[in-house]
C-alpha cells in the first residue's frame, strides 16, 4: 500500500475550507509551485512615474519604450538568454523574434492591452540568473481595464515588488491603496521616489520632505525593505540616489534565487491569510444579515444588543459569584495569617510589664507593695492603651474597609459594618492580660511566647465573628445573583422572538467559527518565511559592481540611421495663428516624406507624421484636454475661450 505524499499547499488545499474566492490565487500560486518557477521581481506604478524609463538605466540599454503617455498595457517580463522578443495572445499563440529586437513590434505588443496577455524579452544581462526575473507591469492607475491582468492574481505570485512613484504623487490615494494591499499581502516592497529634480528646496528643504514621507508611510503601515530618491533627467542632483538603486537591484537579482524557497512559503502564508481574512468578512455578513432580519420585524439594533448583553450577563454571573467568594476567602486567610498585633514598641511595653510583675521587681528604695501594685497597673494600662490604638488601625479599621468594598445589600451591609465594630477587645478587661502569665523565668523568649499567645486569642475574638459574617455575606451575594438572573431572563423573555430569528444565522456563524479556528491553527504551523525581509534587504549591496547589457543587441526598426536628406527640413518662422503658416513649407515636409514611404525602417512614425501633415494643410486640429478629476479643466477651458460653456461643478 502506497502513501500519498501532500505538499503543503495541496496538504492545507484538502484540510481547510479554501472556495471559489480563493480560486484564481490557488491555480496561480499551484502553477508557480509545482514546477520549478522563478524568483520574479515585478516593477509597479502609476502611469507616467517612470517606470520603463528607470528600468532601461537598470538594464543598461535603452530598450523599452517610454513616453510620458502610457506605453505598457501588458506584463513585459525579462529573462536571462540570447537576444529574443516573443508575444504571447490571449488563444495561446506565439509570436517570436529570435536573434534581434523588432522595436516597432515590441512597442507594438506593449501597447496591445486586448489582444496580446503577456511579452517576454530576454536579454543576456550579466545580474540576471536563469532562476530570475523582471517584469514591467501596467500603471496601478490605469483606466483601461485590460490593464487589471497584472495588478489583481498576477501579483499574487510576485516574490517582491519594485514600486515607483513621482515625485509629486507619492502620497495619493492610488499609491497608497496598493501599497497598504500589497503590504496586506505581505510583499516585500522596495520603493522608489522617482523625479525628485521636481523638488523645489526653497520651498521645502529635501531632508524634511524624506522625513514626512518615512513618517506617512509608518502611520500607513507601510514597511518597504528599501526607500531611494532617484532622477533621470538631472542625474547630478545632490539627493539623486539613481546609480546607488541600480547597483542594489542587480545585486538582488543576481542573488534572488537563493531565497526562492522562503518566498513561496511566504506566499502560501498569504494564501492562507487571505483565507482567514474572508472568512471573518463573512462572518461580519452573517452577523449583519440576522441585524437585517431583526430590523425588517420590528426589532432594533439595540434590541439585539440589550440580548447580547443580557446572555453575557448571564454566563457570567455563577462565575463572578464563585471569583467573588473565593476572593474574599484568600483574603480573610491572609488577614489572619499577617496580622500582628505586636510590633517593636509594644514588644518594649509588654516587656516593661512583665519585668513589673517579677517578685523581686520593686519601686524606690523600700519597695512597699502599694506602690509595686500601682506601678505594675501603670504598666499593664500603658500596654492595654497601645495594643488598643493598634487593634483599631490594624483589624477594626481594615475589616471594615474591606466589607465596604463588597458588593452587598445595604442591610447586609450595615449589619457587616455593626457586628465589626461589637468584636470584643479583651485586653482591656480586668485581669485578662494577667490570665496569660505564667510562673516562673521570665526572659526575652518568654516574653515573645506571651505575646503569640496573646495575638492569638484576640484573633480567636476576631474568627468568632467574622467566619459567621462570611457565611452571611456568601448567601447575599447567592441571594443577589439569584435576583439578577431572575430580572435578566424576565427581559430576555421578551426578546425571545429574537433568538428565534437568529437561529436561522447561527448555525451558519458556528461553521464559520469553527472554520476561523481550524485556519488560524494552520497559519501557527506554517514557517521559514519570518526573515525574508531581512535577507532581501542583506542582499541589496551583496554585488554592488554588478554590469548592465554589455552585448551589442540587434534593435532592428529604430536603430537605422535615417537618409541624410531626411535629417533637414528648412526653417520657418511659425507665428501664433495656423493660417499665417507657409503652405508650401507643408506640402514640402508631406512630399519628402511621401518619398521614403516605401522604405522599410521607421515605417510607423513616417505614416503617423503624414497624418499630422496632412491635418495641417487642412487646418484639422483637435485638442483634448486631460486631468485628473475635479483638477479645474473645465474652469480653465471656459478661461481660455472667454466664455462660460463648460459646466464647472466638485462632482462628476
Amino acid at each position: 500500500m502506497t502513501t500519498e505524499t501532500l505538499s503543503p499547499l495541496e496538504e492545507r488545499k484538502r484540510t481547510l475550507p479554501f472556495g471559489e474566492p480563493e480560486k484564481a490565487r490557488l491555480e496561480k500560486l499551484d502553477g508557480k509551485l509545482s514546477y520549478d518557477a522563478p524568483f520574479s521581481v515585478a516593477v509597479c506604478g502609476h502611469f507616467s512615474a517612470g517606470k520603463s524609463t528607470l528600468l532601461n538605466h537598470l538594464l543598461g540599454a535603452d530598450l523599452l519604450p517610454s513616453s510620458p503617455i502610457p506605453t505598457t498595457a501588458n506584463i513585459m517580463t525579462i529573462a536571462a538568454g540570447d537576444p529574443c522578443l516573443t508575444a504571447i495572445t490571449n488563444d495561446g499563440e506565439r509570436h517570436v523574434f529570435a536573434g534581434h529586437i523588432p522595436w516597432e513590434k515590441l512597442q507594438s505588443f506593449a501597447l496591445d492591452g486586448t489582444s496580446i496577455r503577456e511579452v517576454q524579452l530576454s536579454l543576456p544581462l550579466p545580474f540576471l540568473p536563469a532562476g530570475v526575473t523582471l517584469a514591467d507591469t501596467p500603471g496601478v492607475d490605469s483606466t483601461d481595464d485590460s490593464h487589471e491582468n497584472y495588478t489583481g492574481t498576477e501579483l499574487l505570485t510576485t516574490d517582491a515588488i519594485i514600486y515607483i512613484t513621482d515625485y509629486n504623487h507619492v502620497r495619493s490615494e492610488t499609491n497608497l491603496r496598493f501599497l497598504r494591499q500589497m503590504q496586506r499581502e505581505n510583499k516585500p516592497i522596495i520603493l522608489v521616489v522617482n523625479q525628485i529634480d521636481k523638488h523645489d528646496e526653497n520651498e521645502l528643504p529635501f531632508s524634511i520632505f524624506s522625513h514626512g514621507l518615512r513618517d506617512m508611510l509608518q502611520r500607513f503601515g507601510i514597511d518597504p525593505i528599501a526607500l531611494y530618491f532617484t532622477s533621470c533627467h538631472e542625474l547630478d542632483h545632490p539627493e539623486n540616489e539613481l546609480a546607488n538603486w541600480i547597483e542594489d537591484v542587480r545585486s538582488l537579482l543576481f542573488h534572488a534565487e537563493s531565497l526562492k524557497e522562503r518566498s513561496q512559503t511566504r506566499m502560501m502564508r498569504s494564501a492562507v491569510s487571505a483565507l482567514l481574512e474572508r472568512l471573518y468578512q463573512d462572518r461580519a455578513r452573517g452577523e449583519q444579515a440576522i441585524e437585517d432580519s431583526l430590523q425588517a420585524n420590528g426589532f432594533s439594533v439595540g434590541d439585539h444588543q440589550s440580548l447580547v448583553q443580557i446572555r453575557e450577563r448571564l454566563k457570567q454571573l455563577d462565575e463572578e459569584t464563585r471569583d467573588a467568594q473565593a476572593d474574599m476567602r484568600h483574603r480573610l486567610d491572609e488577614f489572619f495569617k499577617q496580622t500582628y498585633l505586636f510590633p517593636h514598641d509594644l514588644m518594649e511595653s509588654a516587656k516593661t510589664w512583665i519585668e513589673s510583675l517579677d517578685p523581686s521587681f520593686k519601686v524606690g528604695m523600700f519597695g512597699s507593695k502599694k506602690k509595686k501594685a500601682a506601678e505594675q497597673e501603670k504598666r499593664e494600662e500603658a500596654l492595654s492603651t497601645e495594643l488598643k490604638r493598634r487593634w483599631d488601625t490594624e483589624v477594626l479599621l481594615y475589616l471594615s474597609e474591606f466589607f465596604k468594598k463588597q458588593s452587598l445589600s445595604s442591610s447586609t451591609a450595615r449589619h457587616v459594618q455593626a457586628a465589626v465594630q461589637e468584636i470584643p477587645f479583651r485586653a482591656e478587661e480586668a485581669g485578662w492580660l494577667r490570665s496569660f502569665v505564667a510562673d516562673g523565668v521570665k526572659n526575652e523568649q518568654y516574653v515573645y511566647t506571651l505575646a503569640s499567645r496573646l495575638n492569638h486569642a484576640l484573633l480567636k475574638e476576631v474568627k468568632d465573628t467574622v467566619w459567621p459574617l462570611y457565611r452571611e455575606i456568601i448567601a447575599d451575594f447567592e441571594k443577589q445573583t439569584e435576583d439578577e438572573r431572575f430580572r435578566l431572563s424576565e427581559k430576555a423573555e421578551k426578546l425571545q422572538e429574537i433568538e428565534t430569528l437568529e437561529a436561522e444565522n447561527e448555525e451558519r456563524l458556528k461553521t464559520v467559527d469553527h472554520a476561523i479556528t481550524r485556519v488560524k491553527a494552520s497559519l501557527e504551523e506554517v514557517e521559514g518565511d519570518e526573515r525574508l525581509e531581512e535577507d532581501l534587504e542583506a542582499l541589496l549591496q551583496r554585488s554592488p559592481d554588478l554590469d548592465g547589457l554589455q552585448a551589442d543587441v540587434e534593435v532592428s526598426e529604430r536603430s537605422q540611421p535615417l537618409p541624410e536628406e531626411t535629417r533637414t527640413f528648412p526653417s520657418v518662422e511659425y507665428s501664433q495663428k495656423a493660417d499665417q503658416l507657409p503652405l508650401g513649407d507643408w506640402q514640402g515636409l508631406r512630399e519628402t516624406v511621401e518619398k521614403y514611404m516605401g522604405q522599410p525602417y521607421a515605417e510607423d512614425e513616417r505614416k503617423h507624421l503624414h497624418s499630422t501633415l496632412k491635418k495641417a494643410e487642412q487646418r484639422d486640429y483637435m485638442f483634448v484636454m486631460a486631468g485628473a478629476f475635479s483638477a479645474g479643466k473645465s474652469t480653465f477651458l471656459n478661461a481660455l475661450v472667454q466664455e462660460e460653456i463648460m459646466p464647472v461643478s466638485p462632482t462628476r
